[in-house]
């Protein structure tokens, strides 16, 4: 990126603290402990350092006694609805993927009452994702483009986590 992402994203921040209060918040109403976990995750205030390690996700809890992790993402673009596909950072996923954990992102559509989706890293076959590379504030970006059929529900993301009690 031809600009430092952090910089051209910081007016951002209050928009995806309130994401995490608002995932966190959801799992713990659930009975989950959400141990808040990434580098300025739950943060308004702008930081522009990075951590020693990137990609450690915001979040994590435990199921059986494995950690199983979160990162929260989202978008305040009103034009894009449920059926369009879901971009994530390939920064986002990596940290999980290379160190074989578990873990999901948690997508938020801002423009549709906070609309927050699931999508299981461990699930997704990544190589057979489409990357796309769309200029954003002036810069090329890197993204995985995930078809919304992917994606689980939070009326249905409670029962999918109890479930991994059995494969973890």
């Amino acid at each position: 990126m031809a600009t430092d992402f952090k910089e051209k994203y910081k007016d951002h921040w209050v928009k995806g603290q309130r994401r995490e209060k608002l995932f966190k918040s959801f799992m713990e109403a659930q009975g989950f402990r959400i141990i808040t976990n990434g580098f300025m995750a739950m943060q308004v205030e702008y930081n522009q350092d990075y951590s020693d390690v990137a990609g450690i996700p915001d979040f994590k809890s435990y199921i059986s006694n494995n950690p199983v992790y979160f990162e929260v993402t989202g978008t305040d673009n009103t034009y894009i609805t449920p059926g369009h596909n879901i971009w994530v950072r390939p920064d986002k996923i990596k940290y999980i993927v290379d160190n074989g954990f578990r873990g999901f992102i948690v997508h938020f559509l801002d423009g549709y009452n906070f609309l927050m989706r699931f999508i299981d890293i461990n699930a997704v076959d990544w190589p057979q994702v489409e990357v796309i590379n769309p200029i954003i504030k002036g810069s090329v970006e890197t993204y995985y483009s995930i078809e919304p059929k992917f994606s689980i529900s939070s009326e249905e993301i409670i029962g999918y986590i109890k479930g991994l009690k059995n494969v973890l």
